[in-house]
């Protein structure tokens, strides 16, 4: 009988060991997707991938809960406090959502800063170690049904694409904390919609950009 290991080798999703499985796949998302961002882009944290993916940018701004280096706007996405209305045309949003326990009032604080016609870019974990810590909380996973209903059911959303990556031996290999090197290539290829590790959606908002 095969043996299974009892703990994972990184409890940092693999960080500590290389580039993690999930971020693999965000990049993927991002590059499939990058003629959105463009004109004004909003990222969260940090614009590490505006910086890397914008080709048409008229301006970068990184929002946070907290002043840190680099924030623009300091502001909070699940209450809305000191979030500017209709400014952007690019929001950036990776793994960000299933952290803030008011799941719909933080998507729809996202696609408040969002210009008519202005598009988000996000993801959120389906399969996943807990990234719970004393700063962040750790409340939701997503299935692409359920992260396609959250946007649809917002009446100023117009359309919604939805795109999930992983299977068998990238969860495994994910939820025991492996690095990218460490997987064998030729996973990254296969999609198996039963194990959805990384979910990620276009969202746009109604009207016609100006």
């Amino acid at each position: 009988m095969k043996e299974y290991p009892f703990r994972p080798v990184s409890r940092s999703f693999g960080f500590d060991r290389g580039q993690p499985v999930d971020r693999y796949f965000i990049d993927q998302f991002l590059n499939d997707y990058q003629s959105v961002i463009q004109g004004k882009v909003l990222e969260i944290g940090d614009n590490a991938y505006t910086k890397k993916y914008a080709k048409q940018l008229e301006s970068s701004d990184v929002l946070d809960i907290q002043p840190w280096k680099g924030v623009s706007i300091v502001g909070d996405l699940e209450t809305g406090e000191n979030l500017p209305a209709e400014q952007f045309d690019c929001f950036i949003l990776t793994q960000v959502i299933h952290i803030l326990y008011d799941l719909k009032a933080s998507a729809n604080h996202a696609m408040k800063v969002l210009k008519p016609g202005g598009k988000l870019l996000v993801t959120v974990p389906g399969l996943s170690q807990s990234c719970k810590t004393k700063d962040y909380g750790d409340f939701w996973r997503f299935t692409s049904m359920s992260l396609r209903r959250l946007f649809e059911d917002m009446e100023v959303v117009d359309e919604v694409t939805v795109q999930s990556f992983g299977n068998l031996a990238i969860a495994q290999a994910f939820l025991e904390g492996r690095a990218v090197h460490e997987v064998n290539p030729g996973a990254f290829s296969f999609h198996d919609p039963h194990y959805e590790v990384l979910i990620g959606a276009v969202v746009r908002k109604g009207g016609t950009a100006t």
